[in-house]
């Protein structure tokens, strides 16, 4: 005899072959389950610039690199040994002068990006950025601030009647900032395309910053030294002044920042 469907009805006391009411097996398959053991880091998506400020890096990278190799690897040699940077200095080299261009700009790109994904990571909020992007301010500053920077220093060597070793010194700042901008350039792109590890790769950047810093410090603290009218006190002086108290500044003002 056929069997009529809607002759059919639903008997809610009536068991599946498994032996668990209906509502039971809907709850238990409906359950989601945890995939990470841990916490996931945050993902910020890149707007689509970012592109074309990493292939300027790129195309300044690769100018220098088949172009003005043998001066590329005087740098690194001069970023190690103390020697070379004097014998960079005594030559006035324009080839050099023309690959320090570049590298300086590399710098300032990979520098501003650096910062403009860590404050975009970690929500940090920068005045007019609502009418002005933030990185371009963070960009702007960059600019400005070394060739302020460099201009003070020659006026304190000019006071001291010793132009040479501040001179020098200056040469070592750029220095250390054109290795910086190379180390931050891998950093800054896998920051922009990865989905996960960003706050790690945030931390190795900071690192890195940290420790050419205090190279930096510690070749600025050899420098003076070597001057025969600067006192120990004015180079403590010079440091906490135009070195130490800027970063403190703004290590106050993220921390705060990341408070609120």
């Amino acid at each position: 005899m056929p069997i009529d469907s809607n002759n059919l009805e639903y008997n809610p006391t009536v068991e599946f072959s498994s032996g668990l009411p209906p509502e039971t097996i809907l709850s238990t398959e409906q359950m989601l389950q945890p995939t990470h053991e841990g916490a996931v880091d945050k993902v910020v998506s890149s707007p689509d610039w970012i592109l074309g400020v990493l292939l300027l890096i790129l195309t300044l990278l690769a100018w220098v690199r088949v172009y003005h190799l043998k001066r590329l690897n005087q740098l690194f040699q001069a970023f190690l040994y103390k020697l070379h940077v004097y014998t960079i200095l005594r030559s006035n080299d324009s080839l050099i002068t023309r690959i320090s261009m570049g590298l300086n700009a590399v710098f300032v790109l990979s520098m501003s990006l650096f910062l403009y994904q860590i404050m975009q990571y970690y929500k940090v909020e920068m005045p007019y950025a609502d009418t002005v992007s933030s990185f371009l301010i963070i960009l702007g500053v960059v600019f400005i601030i070394y060739p302020l920077k460099s201009l003070g220093l020659r006026l304190i060597g000019w006071v001291f009647n010793d132009s040479e070793k501040f001179k020098e010194y200056i040469f070592n700042v750029f220095l250390i900032n054109k290795i910086l901008g190379l180390a931050l350039v891998p950093i800054v792109t896998l920051v922009a395309y990865m989905t996960s590890g960003q706050g790690m790769l945030f931390k190795l950047g900071a690192m890195l910053v940290i420790v050419l810093y205090i190279y930096r410090l510690i070749r600025g603290y050899s420098i003076g030294r070597a001057v025969a009218n600067l006192s120990q006190f004015y180079i403590f002086l010079y440091l906490c002044t135009l070195e130490i108290l800027p970063l403190i500044v703004v290590t106050r003002y993220v921390s705060n920042e990341l408070g609120g």
